[in-house]
């Protein structure tokens, strides 16, 4: 794997002195990276924990990372107490 897949992305994409790169991953990386790209475009963890094919959403959460500009995206989704959503809508 390391042979194989993480030198030539490193050499493919070169990582700056001092920067985290291809080169420092494993195979979980990938995971991580998948598992973050989901949470950031909306998708939920029961579906992410279903497509990597865990039982428990335990091993998801240490995959999922979800940024901060992302979470206050996805709160401003939501229509509270009469609230206008931005479309001329109001929550019930």
């Amino acid at each position: 794997m390391i042979r194989e897949v993480l030198f030539p992305l490193a050499d493919r994409f070169p990582t700056a002195e001092g920067d985290i790169g291809f080169i420092h991953g494993r195979l979980h990386s990938f995971r991580h990276f998948f598992c973050s790209m989901c949470a950031n475009r909306g998708v939920g963890q029961q579906v992410v924990r279903r497509w990597l094919g865990h039982k428990e959403s335990r091993m998801v959460d240490h995959y999922y990372h979800l940024h901060d500009d992302e979470a206050r995206r996805q709160m401003q989704r939501l229509r509270l107490f009469g609230e206008a959503d931005g479309n001329g809508a109001v929550g019930q």
